[in-house]
């Protein structure tokens, strides 16, 4: 096929389109084929314009998804951090929760919520702080006067008060309690004091004894001992040995014959015996003729050199419950 074109006049074009199946002519305006050409032109332009915008929708399209993609980790990021907060802050408030738990117990022991003492909506720092004062008195007290039981009993074989004599008959006055156990038992002091008497090799009235010196007026005996194991002057510890039990003196079987006296005068030992920080204050009506606000009294004035440290050595409200509980354990 073979276009041929030819110039007619001076606004048209001849175009001859030969073939074998003859030659064919057309007439064409050149307004018209340039209008065909510019269109042709407009067409490719768009075309590539189109491409071009295209191409960079994509490039803006996969900046985005980009920057989504980072938005999702920081997202996640977040999400896990404000998973590690919270948790932080369940596991901080469920310590503050059970510390302040400790502390209501605490509180109870040393009796500051039964007397007032301290507001319970009160600050940490002062709950602990006045707790921490009142347990060591208390402490302190059950260290001075006698508490707890001197030996491992089987049963109580006389009592306090008025009884007839086992060996004489006769009625008297029963000054102490007789505790039954077997020889050999273990004797221990039930108040911190100094060794008044200890006497050994004796067989009569009170036979083998210790006398132990208390302060605030108390003085305990241990009697009928098998043997003493303290001599004369020497300080114990509440619950150090000081003997072992026996039935020297007067005496029908082995027991051990306990007495608790403040200034002399003998006073029932079972509420002692019963005596401890759970039961703190039942004494006080148990035996009310004894001056007890006076102890406590005297016992706070010596013991403010070490509630100043200690209210020193617990700055903060988040202290552990525990290091309370551990100073007033150790706290001698």
């Amino acid at each position: 096929m073979l276009f041929v074109v030819e110039l007619i006049v001076k606004e048209r074009l001849l175009i001859t389109v030969a073939s074998y199946q003859g030659a064919r002519q057309f007439l064409v305006h050149k307004l018209l084929l340039w209008a065909s050409l510019l269109t042709l032109m407009v067409i490719v332009g768009g075309v590539y314009f189109y491409q071009q915008q295209v191409k960079s929708l994509r490039a803006e399209l996969h900046a985005s998804q980009q920057q989504v993609n980072q938005a999702e980790l920081s997202i996640e990021a977040l999400q896990r951090s404000g998973q590690n907060m919270f948790s932080s802050f369940d596991l901080q408030y469920d310590q503050l929760r059970a510390f302040e738990y400790r502390l209501a117990e605490l509180e109870a022991l040393a009796g500051n919520i039964a007397s007032n003492k301290v507001s319970i909506t009160g600050s940490i720092d002062d709950r602990l702080s006045s707790t921490q004062r009142q347990l060591l008195v208390r402490q302190q007290m059950l260290a001075k006067i006698p508490n707890g039981l001197p030996i491992k009993y089987r049963r109580i074989s006389s009592k306090f008060g008025t009884r007839q004599h086992p060996i004489s008959n006769k009625r008297h006055s029963h000054v102490g309690i007789d505790l039954r156990a077997d020889k050999g038992v273990p004797v221990f002091a039930t108040a911190d004091g100094y060794v008044q008497l200890a006497r050994s090799n004796y067989d009569r009235g009170y036979g083998n004894m210790v006398k132990l010196s208390h302060q605030m007026g108390f003085d305990t005996r241990y009697a009928h001992l098998d043997s003493v194991a303290v001599q004369y002057g020497q300080f114990v510890r509440k619950g150090e040995l000081v003997g072992y039990c026996g039935n020297s003196g007067d005496s029908t079987a082995s027991h051990l014959h306990y007495e608790v006296r403040f200034l002399g005068k003998a006073l029932d030992p079972k509420p002692f015996m019963t005596w401890q920080l759970d039961n703190y204050e039942d004494i006080f009506e148990t035996v009310g003729t004894l001056p007890w606000d006076s102890f406590q009294d005297e016992l706070k004035l010596q013991l403010q050199p070490q509630a100043l440290q200690l209210s020193r050595l617990v700055p903060s409200s988040m202290v552990p419950s525990s290091s309370v509980a551990t100073f007033i354990s150790t706290e001698k």
